[in-house]
């Protein structure tokens, strides 16, 4: 989360019309899918899997709106209905933590249920210790309890991926933000969610995870 992230975060909570995956952002046609999927050696780009067939089998279902990723209203929704392996950005954990924003109860509620595995890092766990130390436009932050909650309902990454898979992560034009896409590929996430500008705009790259904001998330 860098400087220009923090200082229109109050608007951010107000208005996230931006942040929404919406018509034309994210959509692609199982077609394009099939073809990037065959031009990143066959891995499926919904869910990380290996196998050209099961990328098309992924766009296929969020089309009609099935499976764990479905597009809904013209907006791509995660549908909760297995257990999903999830990095959350710094922004996102401030909505959980701090604001107790109604978009992230139902990530709350997949991980309640044992549906969503959240994991963090060293680094990422560190910017959110900072982030909480801001002006959040509350009155008291108890920094100790947030970062207790953190580690109660988010696994530790153990190591971060190899050197080689890393050199093939796009570049975040904010480098305060690369280290999610690098805990994501750590933790072999299916999902990165995160309110970063600077991380949505990758959503559409070939990456063995999907970028999506909050609101992506549903109800399964």
């Amino acid at each position: 989360m860098g400087e220009r992230d923090r200082q229109r975060r109050p608007r951010s909570i107000a208005n996230r019309g931006g942040l929404l995956l919406l018509r034309g952002r994210g959509a692609r046609s199982a077609g394009t899918l099939d073809a990037r999927a065959q031009r990143a050696g066959g891995r499926d780009l919904a869910l990380g899997r290996r196998g050209a067939g099961a990328g098309v089998r992924a766009e296929r279902d969020r089309v009609r709106g099935e499976g764990p990723l479905a597009r809904v209203g013209g907006v791509e929704r995660l549908s909760v209905r297995t257990r999903l392996r999830v990095v959350l950005d710094t922004n996102v954990w401030l909505d959980w933590l701090v604001f107790d924003d109604p978009s992230i109860a139902p990530i709350k509620a997949a991980v309640a249920a044992n549906r969503v595995e959240l994991f963090t890092d060293t680094a990422c766990e560190a910017e959110l210790e900072r982030a909480l130390g801001y002006d959040l436009g509350k009155r008291s932050v108890d920094v100790a309890a947030c970062i207790a909650e953190c580690r109660r309902v988010a696994r530790r990454i153990g190591s971060a991926a190899p050197e080689a898979e890393r050199a093939r992560l796009p570049a975040c034009r904010d480098p305060d933000d690369q280290k999610f896409l690098e805990a994501a590929l750590a933790a072999r996430a299916g999902f990165l969610v995160t309110r970063d500008r600077a991380l949505l705009e990758l959503a559409q790259r070939v990456l063995p995870f999907r970028i999506l904001a909050p609101e992506g998330f549903r109800r399964g």
